[in-house]
């Protein structure tokens, strides 16, 4: 079932890749834009696995450590429910969960426009790590942790299982979209791409204010 024929903007990079710098430049062009739309996950699990997560919640966000590794075994059984009708009211959405539904937004919303932010790897796990093992970073919400656990294969930081999953989503990304350079733009703030390279991939005008630089100390 296709929930709308108005083409939308999908910011499908993973966080720190300047996901909230590209929100803040689409709402310049006017867009109605929303960022991190967690809003649209619900938490889906028997009352047994919550009871049972939330001792190793606690542990995970006094020592920033797994016990024995079961907290993230435990979130493999539980699931996020998804309404993805509720981005609807939206014309545009980035950073995560949207990274997930890339393949179920290109159908349910089409002529759609995807924009892959990156980031050098190396600078990205630099930040990745500061902002995941930040008290930000919130330990205790299930369809958050799931959401991690489903992007990054790992809820608490880990330098291996981030890279790999940095690569493979951009990868898988730019493989779904492959012969369709009108649907999907690669976007590198950090070596330089701005106003010219977004402005020319949606067809608008270029705004008289600098390109918008957010969140830089991470």
């Amino acid at each position: 079932v296709l929930m709308s024929s108005h083409k939308k903007i999908f910011g499908v990079g993973l966080s720190k890749t300047g996901t909230t710098s590209l929100a803040e430049a689409l709402s310049i062009l006017r867009l109605e834009a929303a960022h991190f739309p967690e809003w649209i996950l619900e938490s889906r699990a028997p009352d047994y696995l919550k009871a049972l997560v939330w001792p190793l919640n606690a542990w995970a966000s006094k020592s920033n450590s797994e016990f024995l590794n079961l907290r993230p075994w435990v979130y493999g059984y539980f699931a996020n429910g998804v309404d993805l009708s509720l981005l609807s009211p939206f014309d545009a959405v980035t950073d995560l969960p949207i990274n997930l539904y890339y393949r179920q937004l290109d159908k349910l919303f089409p002529a759609s426009k995807f924009i892959l932010t990156l980031r050098d790897e190396n600078d990205w796990i630099v930040s990745a790590g500061k902002h995941f093992h930040s008290k930000r970073a919130a330990q205790r919400f299930h369809h958050r942790n799931k959401m991690r656990l489903d992007t990054y294969g790992s809820i608490l930081f880990d330098e291996k299982m981030f890279l790999r999953a940095f690569r493979l989503h951009n990868a898988a990304v730019q493989q779904y979209f492959k012969g369709r350079p009108r649907d999907l733009l690669i976007f590198n703030i950090s070596r330089g791409d701005g106003w010219e390279a977004l402005c020319d991939f949606l067809g608008k005008d270029i705004p008289s204010q600098r390109f918008p630089h957010a969140n830089k100390s991470l």
